[in-house]
């Protein structure tokens, strides 16, 4: 009679190596996935819909100088306006506000980065800046940004016959490092999906009229 041997299975063992190799990868994905410390300090449960940020050529940026003036071109939310703001005449203005530790969102310190601009597409409200709007360097003389480098922008709407909606808008978080600016958050927007025609050029060009 004729004896099968059977061999017993061996149980694979992680050597210590490579044990900590897998401790370090899976922690630097982590920390990829949050961002690193990119963490917004603050919650503002106004902001409804989020901001995108052009350049003059009209593609979307997410990262810049201090120093460039105007900040950006274009600022193009991605949440519609409500139906009182988006009758003809509409407009939407690009703001920067001071975050604050332990002050209500509403009490922040904010200064205009454009003039308001009327937007074609109120399904994507925009704001237009031109040469003479000022560079973010400008509002962080005035505001520093003395929260963990964070700055929000808003996007304010106005219309015919209607108060400013300054009570819910799209917001971007962006920080500040230096003399560079990132967004931290946000999503994709189509900069092309309408135009904006800063209340600036409307006023040059009447006034270039009525000479």
């Amino acid at each position: 009679m004729t004896m099968t041997r059977t061999v017993p299975r061996r149980r694979i063992m992680l050597g210590p190596a490579i044990v900590l190799v897998a401790i370090v990868v899976t922690s630097l994905v982590a920390w990829l996935r949050s961002d690193g410390d990119d963490k917004v300090p603050y919650i503002d449960p106004a902001a409804t819909g989020t901001i995108g940020l052009c350049d003059p050529d009209g593609r979307q940026i997410t990262s810049g100088s201090t120093d460039s003036a105007p900040f950006v071109w274009r600022a193009v939310s991605s949440a519609a306006a409500p139906d009182a703001y988006s009758t003809a005449g509409s407009s939407a203005t690009l703001y920067a506000f001071q975050p604050r530790s332990g002050v209500e969102p509403t009490e922040w310190s904010g200064q205009m980065l454009t003039a308001a601009g009327r937007y074609s597409n109120p399904a994507h409200p925009m704001a237009a800046a031109t040469a003479d709007d000022i560079a973010l360097s400008d509002f962080l003389t005035a505001y520093p940004a003395t929260d963990s480098g964070f700055v929000q922008l808003r996007l304010y709407l106005s219309a015919p016959d209607q108060p400013p909606l300054i009570s819910a808008y799209a917001a971007l978080d962006i920080k500040v490092s230096g003399t560079s600016w990132h967004v931290v958050g946000g999503t994709d927007v189509d900069c092309g999906s309408g135009t904006s025609v800063s209340f600036e050029t409307q006023m040059d060009t009447a006034l270039a009229g009525d000479r």
